[in-house]
């Protein structure tokens, strides 16, 4: 029964083992730019791994991710200064109202030493994660990684039948992209909503010439990527994504979030993880979501310093602002170790 219906079960131990020696692993643009938001050290150790994925001829993204990636980047990277600075603005904030409501002077003292420490640290992090415009030391290491490593670009007449199959699949609420629907209300030409669809489309097409197994890392949080029980339990990706590569090119599918996909490099590709640093790297999508909760509130409020500034001194080495794109839902559930917030083992 099992063999009819392979997309709704998860793969053997055994057929995971054959999955990460063979597969060929394609990384979303939301990876891609979590690379400016992670802690330094994880930062440099993902990179390592995407550059040993290269020596190994198994990476490759589609164009779209690519094109996404370069559209995005500038507000990335903007966001991260406009967080460093709104952090040091709420901190001086900070500080002039204690002055007034306290008197203890030997107190103040120490509060006001305690804020110039974390002002000094915001500045160094803000010179050294905030420039990458000028000189962008990621750009340039993802650029030789994906060299002859990126999809044809789908020109326009395939464009114009990506948009027409996909307005059908999306009033059928066929996966993934279709709720993404809403970008129409931000997207004058409203194709935008198409991207995740462009992505998947793209990547079946290299799948039928490579004829090797997927595994696509994401961030992505939404429905129409994961298989999931009442919006909360993940129990994997959605089986009709495992079901439509399966049948269009003959091959496996399956996707892991980045921190999963760290923590299972161990394991299978022989690249070490500590406990720690993927813990902090699932923690700051959680943190970065709440950061911009924060970061809305009127100027007159306080609210949520303590949670800017303990992002900013970061016990790992690096620093985690910036805008969180398909954070990390606090009340996703485990289902399995092998697959947590996005599928299963």
């Amino acid at each position: 029964m099992r063999n009819l219906f392979p997309e709704f079960n998860k793969p053997t131990t055994k057929g995971f083992k054959k999955l990460w020696t063979q597969a060929i692993f394609v990384f979303d643009t939301n990876v891609l730019l979590s690379l400016y938001r992670i802690p330094q050290q994880a930062r440099e150790k993902m990179i390592s791994v995407l550059k040993e994925l290269q020596k190994q001829n198994r990476i490759w993204i589609p164009h779209q991710v690519a094109t996404e990636f370069y559209r995005r980047r500038p507000d990335v990277i903007h966001t991260q200064e406009k967080s460093h600075n709104e952090v040091i603005r709420l901190l001086d904030k900070a500080e002039q109202e204690i002055s007034k409501k306290f008197d203890a002077k030997d107190i103040l003292k120490k509060i006001k030493g305690s804020c110039k420490v974390i002002r000094t640290e915001i500045e160094k992090s803000k010179k050294r994660d905030c420039d990458w415009l000028k000189k962008d030391k990621i750009e340039t290491e993802l650029n030789k990684i994906f060299q002859n490593k990126i999809g044809v670009i789908f020109d326009s007449a395939k464009l114009n039948e990506v948009y027409k199959t996909g307005q059908e699949r999306y009033e059928k609420e066929i996966p993934p992209g279709y709720e993404d629907k809403k970008k129409d209300k931000e997207d004058k030409t409203g194709t935008r909503k198409f991207g995740d669809l462009i992505i998947w489309f793209q990547i079946i097409e290299q799948a039928k010439t490579d004829k090797k197994p997927v595994i696509l890392v994401t961030d992505e949080q939404k429905e129409d990527w994961w298989w999931k029980i009442n919006g909360t339990t993940t129990i994997g990706p959605r089986y009709e994504l495992r079901k439509e590569i399966k049948e269009q090119a003959g091959v496996e599918f399956y996707m892991y979030q980045s921190e999963q996909f760290m923590k299972h490099a161990g394991e299978y590709l022989k690249v070490k993880f500590d406990s720690k640093l993927i813990e902090q790297v699932k923690k700051s999508k959680e943190d970065l979501m709440q950061s911009q909760d924060d970061l809305s509130v009127s100027s007159a409020d306080n609210t949520g310093l303590n949670e800017q500034v303990k992002i900013v001194i970061d016990p790992v080495g690096g620093n985690n602002l910036g805008t969180s794109e398909n954070s990390l839902s606090s009340d996703t559930k485990k289902v399995d170790d092998n697959q947590v917030e996005g599928g299963n083992k």
